[in-house]
């Protein structure tokens, strides 16, 4: 998952992710493990503004024009 990504909740709410954080950060091959995201729908009730959220409870959508 990156900056710039959509992503949708389990529960439908849409955004797109503004910021990452890496799950081990001096690793070069960390994964990313938690990603800051603007809400383009209503946000989930479980969000805050400026909370980072795991990448498990998001779901990246897909882009097949690219």
């Amino acid at each position: 998952m990156q900056v710039g990504d959509f992503v949708e909740s389990h529960k439908g709410a849409r955004g797109i992710v503004i910021e990452s954080e890496l799950m081990y950060p001096h690793h070069r091959d960390s994964p990313v493990g938690r990603v800051r995201v603007h809400w383009q729908t209503e946000p989930p009730e479980w969000t805050h503004p400026g909370l980072f959220f795991s990448v498990l409870s998001l779901r990246k959508i897909t882009n097949e024009s690219r």
